[in-house]
């Protein structure tokens, strides 16, 4: 309320206001998916050292991901680990906040943590999807070789009846 409601200047003030709002909400800004990732890949200085020790991370795990993955063990180990550093993105995203100054040229950790969802946790979870699949084809695999053993059973067992 601004005090000047029944009077002249109150009208214009609250019409003023309304049009300020709609102008605000209807602005040039991103309007769809793709112009929101356009407008967020230019927001982004990819020249900063640690943004590139973060994408060179992600090829790293991929890679690891690829070539562990006919080793069982090495799948689990590095599927939980990616799990934990999933879990810790927004303890971390919280810490960055507060100290990055200290690392870089400006704020991109805010309150929502879009920023560590967009560079740091999408690419996690894509190979933990993938890993998840892996996962799935292994255990049908072996359900279908089960299955097989199972009926060479039991087919022995009426041979030999």
């Amino acid at each position: 309320m601004n005090g000047f409601e029944g009077t002249g200047l109150g009208e214009f003030i609250a019409s003023l206001e309304a049009n300020m709002l709609q102008a605000a909400k209807s602005g040039p800004g991103p309007q769809g998916f793709i112009e929101n990732c356009q407008a967020f890949c230019a927001a982004v200085d990819w020249s900063e050292t640690w943004i590139q020790a973060i994408l060179c991370f992600h090829v790293a795990v991929a890679a690891a991901a690829l070539l562990s993955r006919n080793r069982l063990n090495c799948q689990i180990a590095l599927f939980l680990s990616i799990c934990a550093l999933v879990r810790g993105a927004e303890w971390a995203n919280a810490y960055a906040a507060r100290r990055w100054r200290d690392f870089a040229r400006q704020n991109y950790f805010d309150e929502r943590g879009v920023f560590v969802g967009v560079v740091w946790c999408a690419p996690l979870l894509l190979v933990l999807l993938g890993m998840l699949l892996g996962f799935v084809v292994r255990s049908a695999r072996l359900l279908v070789t089960v299955k097989r053993a199972q009926l060479r059973r039991e087919i022995a067992a009426r041979k030999s009846q």
